[in-house]
């Protein structure tokens, strides 16, 4: 089990010191990879498999990355660092538990009591302010970042599901301003997202569908 630190990815049976870069965590994780048969790793994370470079394509949040034992490549360049992070610890997971069709909310994930307040301001939040321009840019978003509208429950006025990472899907629920409530938004992971990634990672994967979600609104 990973031991947890705020504002770091953990990774297997060791973590990351609080005050460590995440440069240098990337550093750690791509150590950990050098010996690791991606061959074999690919069927499991559901990426394809390069065998001249001995790379996996893996798409995440609507953009296909190069992952392999130097890091993670984004239309050629250098991944930023904490998305080479989520996707190097993905390799690493190679968790295999397929989703049953149910959703967990981020308090529900395993230890995510010490992040759960940043996570939603940072995430949750920010998606509040924008309900009704996503609304107007629907299309937008769905196209983008590999979305489908989902159904609507509870009164919700659109529903989205994501396929994050090829095994993770992320659902988000878009409610409008009424009489009685402010707008706001809930994200929801499948329910075998922490079979295949930290609860930290989840969450900054969650930070950054939020993120690009707000970006379709300037397109």
């Amino acid at each position: 089990m990973s031991k947890r630190v705020p504002s770091v990815f953990p990774c297997s049976s060791f973590y990351f010191p609080a005050k460590l870069k995440h440069q240098h965590a990337v550093d750690i994780l791509i150590n950990r990879i050098q010996h690791l048969p991606l061959t074999e790793v690919n069927t499991k994370v559901g990426g394809l498999y390069e065998p001249v470079s001995d790379t996996i394509r893996i798409r995440m949040l609507g953009q296909e990355y190069t992952v392999g034992k130097n890091g993670a490549f984004l239309k050629g360049e250098e991944a930023p660092e904490a998305e080479t992070i989520i996707l190097l610890w993905y390799l690493l997971t190679q968790g295999t538990t397929p989703w049953a069709g149910s959703w967990k909310t981020y308090h529900e994930l395993e230890g995510a009591y010490a992040h759960e307040s940043y996570f939603r301001q940072s995430s949750e939040a920010p998606l509040a302010h924008g309900v009704e321009g996503i609304l107007a840019k629907k299309e937008v978003v769905l196209s983008s970042l590999d979305g489908i509208e989902a159904e609507k429950v509870g009164g919700c006025g659109l529903a989205i599901r994501f396929q994050v990472l090829p095994r993770i899907y992320i659902l988000c629920q878009f409610y409008l301003q009424d009489e009685e409530f402010p707008a706001q938004t809930k994200i929801l992971f499948s329910d075998n997202a922490n079979d295949l990634l930290s609860t930290e990672c989840l969450g900054e994967l969650g930070i950054l569908l939020a993120k690009k979600i707000l970006n379709c609104l300037q397109l």
